[in-house]
C-alpha cells in the first residue's frame, strides 16, 4: 500500500518503513493512538500516558473478548490479564472502548501503582522505536537500547525544529509528564489523508495477527469492538416451530429444564466472540440464567454435544417437512449439499458430519483461551 505523496516535504518512505520486522503489536497500536488523538481531539501535543491507556483500550477487545494471540513476544495480554485482576477495576466483556480507556485512566490518574507499573512498561521502547526508520543511518553500529534511544530522542528533538524533513514528533517533558509534539506538516498529513493512513496500520495490524491465529475464524473483524447485534428472529422461528410440533425437543439442552414453561434465549453454541456469525447450526434455546452463566465459555463436548446435534436434525426436519427451507441455507453451506439430501440423512450421519465441523472450531477456541464449560446447579 503506498501513501500519498504530495506532501513533497515530509519522509513518507519512512512512514512505510515503520512496520517492517515487527515482532510485537505495540507499534499499531501506538500508531492507532496517535491518529485517533488527532482524530478526536486534534492537538499536537499529547501525552504519552494517554496514548499507552488508549493502547491498552484499543487492544481490549481482540485480546479479552476475541482471545486473539499476540505472540510470546507481546505483553499487551500480560496487561490486560493484570488490569482485570485488580479489584479496584471494575472491567468485563460488556464494557465498551471508552469505558475501557475511562476506567483505566481514572486507575491512573488515582495512582493504582499496579495499573501505573503495568502500562508504563509500554513507554520503554515504543515512542521511540517507532521513529527508527528516521534516523537508520545515525543509528547503524548502536546495539544498546539505552543509546539508541537517547540518540532518538536527541535526533528528533533537533530535526523537528531544523530539518526540511522532520520526523513525526519530538520529545518534552512538562513537569513530570512526558508528552509527544506531533510535527505540524505532519499533522497535516494525517488529517488530510486520517482514513487511508489508519487502513494501512489495520492492514498490518491483520497481517501480523493472522500469522499468529492462523486457524482462527473472521479476524479482519476481531480488531474492533462487536457491533451492535441484531436480532435472532429467524432462529427464534425456527425454535418455536419445533417446540410447537415435537415439545419434547423443548429441553434445554444443558439445564434439562422445559422451555414451553420458560422464557428462552437463543445462544451460540460455539461462542459469537470465536466464530462472529449467527448461523443457525450454531445456535440453541437456552434459558436467560443458563446464557449469563455460559457468557462466551464453551460448552464441554463430550457432555453436551449428542443431545446438541439431536435437537438440531430434529428441529431441521420440521422445518424441511413445513416447507420452511429457506431457513435451512445455513445448513447447506456447513454440510456443502442441498436441504433435501440432509433431509434423507439418518441422525447418525448427521451428527457425524456436525461433529466433524464443529470438533475443530471447538479445539480451536479451547486453545485460544476460551474455557471449558458445564453447567452446574
Amino acid at each position: 500500500m503506498e501513501f500519498p505523496s504530495s506532501y513533497t516535504n515530509l519522509p513518507i518512505q519512512h512512514l512505510a518503513g515503520v512496520f517492517r520486522h515487527t515482532s510485537a503489536s505495540y507499534k499499531f497500536y501506538w500508531f492507532l493512538s496517535i491518529l485517533n488523538d488527532i482524530e478526536s481531539n486534534n492537538r499536537e501535543a499529547i501525552p504519552v500516558n494517554d496514548l499507552l491507556i488508549r493502547m491498552v483500550a484499543m487492544s481490549w477487545f481482540p485480546i479479552n473478548f476475541y482471545k486473539l494471540s499476540f505472540g510470546k513476544n507481546d505483553s499487551l495480554a500480560n496487561i490486560i490479564k493484570s488490569i482485570l485482576e485488580e479489584e479496584q477495576v471494575e472491567l468485563n466483556l460488556k464494557s465498551t472502548e471508552k469505558e475501557v480507556y475511562q476506567i483505566i485512566t481514572k486507575a491512573f490518574q488515582q495512582d493504582n501503582k499496579a495499573i501505573k507499573k503495568e502500562i508504563k512498561t509500554l513507554s520503554y521502547n515504543v515512542p521511540y522505536r517507532f521513529l527508527t526508520p528516521f534516523f537508520s543511518s545515525q543509528l547503524s553500529g548502536v546495539k544498546s537500547d539505552y543509546q539508541r534511544h537517547q540518540m532518538i530522542v536527541a535526533e528528533a528533538n533537533q530535526q523537528y525544529t531544523h530539518s526540511q524533513t522532520p520526523p513525526i514528533y519530538n520529545f518534552e517533558k512538562r513537569g513530570k509528564e512526558e508528552f509527544i509534539t506531533i510535527h505540524s506538516h505532519w499533522l497535516d498529513y494525517f488529517k488530510t489523508h486520517l482514513s487511508l493512513i489508519k487502513d494501512f496500520c489495520y492492514w498490518n495490524l491483520l497481517k501480523f495477527l493472522q500469522k499468529r491465529n492462523s486457524n482462527v475464524p473472521n479476524i479482519a473483524n476481531k480488531l474492533f469492538p462487536p457491533p451492535k447485534r441484531t436480532p435472532l428472529t429467524k432462529a427464534r422461528k425456527f425454535w418455536d416451530l419445533a417446540y410447537t410440533e415435537s415439545p419434547e425437543l423443548s429441553n434445554c439442552i444443558f439445564s434439562k429444564q422445559s422451555l414451553l414453561e420458560n422464557p428462552f434465549e437463543v445462544d451460540h453454541f460455539i461462542p459469537w466472540s470465536f466464530v462472529t456469525h449467527d448461523q443457525l447450526w450454531n445456535l440453541i434455546p437456552i434459558t436467560p440464567s443458563i446464557n449469563s452463566s455460559k457468557s462466551n465459555q464453551l460448552p464441554n463436548l463430550d457432555t453436551y454435544f449428542a443431545m446438541y446435534a439431536h435437537q438440531h436434525f430434529s428441529a431441521f426436519q420440521i422445518a424441511f417437512h413445513q416447507e420452511k427451507k429457506n431457513w435451512l441455507e445455513d445448513y447447506s453451506l456447513l454440510f456443502n449439499q442441498e436441504t433435501k439430501s440432509i433431509a434423507y440423512m439418518q441422525e447418525s450421519q448427521f451428527a457425524k458430519i456436525l461433529l466433524e465441523h464443529i470438533s475443530p472450531l471447538h479445539q480451536i477456541a479451547a486453545n485460544a483461551g476460551f474455557s471449558n464449560w458445564i453447567y452446574r446447579k
